[in-house]
């Protein structure tokens, strides 16, 4: 697939364009470069990636190929007929990658915002029952802490808060620091 769609993309690389190519064990983005912007992006899934935030069904992968929509797109290049997922599956892909990156990439965002904005009420209905169905929310394991661990905890915290009272009683004397102190007390 990589190769049929860079073969088809060379048709259209000039002096304003380029292709960039990340090939990884579970998926590939094929890019189109346009005045150095993507202009058209393909995310191809070589199978269902692992995550660790959130579990999905091996069989997801099949009825995300299954449920797929043939869609006619166009730019200044020309026009072609790709498969794209349904808007449920689209829905459940956005979600599942702002669910397992938001917290190191704020940017994710972006799939809430446009779940919100482009998927109508009833494709929202249609996701979130398909969406239950096909994940679960891993089980965390709680670990009780070491009495090691335990102590090394609190001489972080007790050092912490030491640090901030020298910084504070640099900055406003002992005055501030007794302030700060029954503040927090009470």
């Amino acid at each position: 697939m990589i190769e049929a769609i860079t073969s088809y993309l060379s048709n259209y690389v000039d002096h304003r364009c380029k292709i960039n190519i990340l090939d990884d064990e579970d998926k590939a983005h094929i890019d189109l470069i346009v005045d150095d912007k993507i202009d058209i992006r393909f995310d191809l899934y070589k199978r269902l990636p692992t995550y660790k935030n959130i579990s999905l069904k091996a069989s997801f992968f099949s009825s995300v190929i299954e449920a797929s929509i043939l869609e006619e797109r166009q730019n200044e290049f020309g026009q072609g007929f790709i498969r794209v997922p349904s808007s449920a599956d689209d829905f459940i892909l956005r979600y599942v990658e702002y669910h397992e990156y938001y917290a190191q990439r704020p940017d994710k965002i972006k799939h809430i915002e446009y779940i919100e904005s482009f998927i109508s009420d009833l494709d929202k209905k249609m996701a979130l029952d398909k969406l239950h169905f096909y994940t679960a929310f891993p089980k965390v394991a709680y670990q009780e802490k070491t009495r090691k661990e335990k102590i090394a905890e609190k001489i972080s915290y007790y050092s912490d808060m030491i640090h901030k009272a020298k910084h504070l009683y640099h900055q406003g004397g002992v005055k501030s620091v007794v302030s700060k102190i029954k503040k927090k007390l009470g």
